[in-house]
Parts: structure tokens; sequence; C-alpha cells
């Protein structure tokens, strides 16, 4: 019989979000996530106002990777 075992990792989220029309949108909410091995998680944040180009940047673990797009009030539009 084969010792299955799951290995599940917990680590620290930080979503950054700047930009907007006179650099007004600052949010910087943080979560900490679990999931599976090899499995993916989804990180969400609080709606916000704003109108503009917006820069995302989402650390995880130490490593960001950041996403431009554009804030039309509450609606939220990223670049391909």
């Amino acid at each position: 019989m084969k010792n299955l075992t799951s290995h599940v990792l917990s680590m620290t989220v930080i979503l950054t979000i700047i930009g907007g029309l006179l650099h007004r949108i600052n949010a910087s909410p943080s979560e900490q996530i679990t999931f599976p091995s090899g499995g993916e998680a989804t990180v969400s944040c609080p709606p916000f106002l704003g109108l503009g180009h917006i820069q995302i940047t989402v650390t995880a673990d130490g490593f960001p990777k950041s996403s431009e797009g554009y804030q039309l009030f509450f609606l939220t539009l990223l670049q391909p």
C-alpha cells in the first residue's frame, strides 16, 4: 500500500493596486491563502472606485508579478 500524503501550501499574498486619475487609487489588501501543492488559488480584493490607468502587482512568497489595466468606476479591465 502506498503512503499517500497531501502537501498543502500556505502563504501570504499581497495585491498592490495603484494609478488612476491624479494617482488617487492606492489599495494594498493582503490575504493568507492555503491550497494543495501544484494547485491554484484565487485572490480577490474588495471593490474600489476609480477612473484611469492602473497597475496591479501580486506578490506571493516574495515574488512579484505585475499587470496593467483600466479602472472605470467599479469595473476593472485588465490588458492581455
